[in-house]
């Protein structure tokens, strides 16, 4: 039990400073595509582990857990000799050499780097200035950050309305009850594509960016979902045709790569660009605290809800959600491919 809690605040602190600290170490032309890596490097976690569910026994999961320390190990040593720290975070805090010292290291000593550079020192030296004007430390519940509250919340409420963990974590379930005999092959495929579509992700967010396919994502996900309602409930019935398994495998194989491609990665790069300097770690916290706490509360209720309403009525729920969130990002979404901090905030200030 304890392992376990260590384990859970470990996840959970990761889970908000990588997002953060790699679209702060990020040139802006690249901040998208290098912020995709983190979800490619977890949908990779969620295919080893079908693999290892394929090569080991249940009784087995010591060995599971043990092969689990070698990554957390690895990252623990690379980050005490190689990670420097964030310019941004460095410059927001006065110490320009500093900051100056770790960008070249990032970005190498080239004319796009100083450039890079400037901005973030002019950035900060406004975000210092009107905290000395305040007198207060910034929060993003203040009244004036509450488009960015909202948008952090939101994000991840679609995100996980989507049904994508219940679809990941319990698809031998659902493969099961629609007659697939080898639930952990199709699990492995499920979790395969998902990885693909995001490394996909990562080339696209700068050439489409952000909005667009986040709005291309959940548009995906909401024909795929219909497709799997529906083959769902004929594929349960008593002489369906021996190929619409193959059909619900393959509906959620498509909402996997549609997930994949906008709403796995983006959301997590979307709320640090977002969110100005002064609360974005405060901001990213609240965000990612919205992802967990929908992630159990989704994962909690998914099969009561299967075993009450059917299969179909749940996935209609998920349905649902990438209805409202094709709206939301139509009303509410900014742009901000290629854009400073600052020019992201303005921009979605005034929107």
């Amino acid at each position: 039990l304890f392992g376990r809690t260590v384990t859970g605040v470990g996840v959970g602190l990761a889970s908000s400073l990588v997002p953060l600290y790699i679209s702060e170490i990020s040139p802006k032309r690249l901040r998208g595509s290098l912020g995709s890596v983190n979800q490619v490097t977890i949908c990779l976690g969620i295919v080893l582990g079908f693999l290892a569910n394929l090569a080991y026994e249940a009784s087995q999961w010591r060995v599971m857990f043990l092969w689990s320390v070698l990554p957390g190990a690895l990252l623990a040593l690379f980050s005490q000799l190689a990670m420097p720290e964030s310019p941004r975070f460095l410059a927001q805090k006065g110490m320009a050499p500093a900051a100056e010292a770790s960008a070249f290291k990032l970005w190498g000593r080239t004319e796009q780097a100083a450039e890079e550079l400037q901005g973030i020192l002019t950035e900060a030296k406004v975000t210092a200035a009107e905290a000395q004007s305040t007198s207060r430390t910034s929060s993003v519940f203040e009244t004036k950050y509450r488009k960015v509250l909202v948008m952090c919340v939101m994000m991840f409420v679609f995100q996980q309305m989507s049904g994508v963990n219940s679809i990941v974590f319990f698809s031998s379930n659902v493969f099961r009850q629609v007659g697939i005999q080898s639930t952990a092959l199709a699990s492995l495929a499920v979790g395969v594509v998902n990885m693909a579509g995001t490394v996909l992700s990562g080339f696209l967010v700068e050439r489409a960016g952000r909005v667009k396919l986040m709005q291309c994502s959940y548009g995906g996900m909401t024909v795929s979902l219909a497709t799997m309602a529906t083959s769902s409930v004929l594929a349960a019935q008593q002489g369906a045709a021996q190929w619409m398994p193959l059909v619900v495998l393959a509906s959620v194989i498509a909402y996997m790569l549609a997930f994949s491609i906008g709403a796995g990665a983006i959301p997590g790069i979307y709320v640090n660009e977002i969110s100005p300097t002064q609360v974005r770690g405060e901001a990213g916290s609240v965000a990612f605290t919205t992802h967990w706490i929908m992630n159990i509360l989704i994962g909690q209720t998914f099969l009561q809800l299967v075993e009450r309403f059917g299969v179909t009525a749940v996935y209609a729920i998920f349905f649902l959600s990438c209805c409202g969130a094709l709206v939301f990002l139509k009303k509410e979404g900014v742009e901000t491919k290629g854009k400073s901090g600052a020019e992201v905030y303005k921009a979605f200030v005034s929107s």
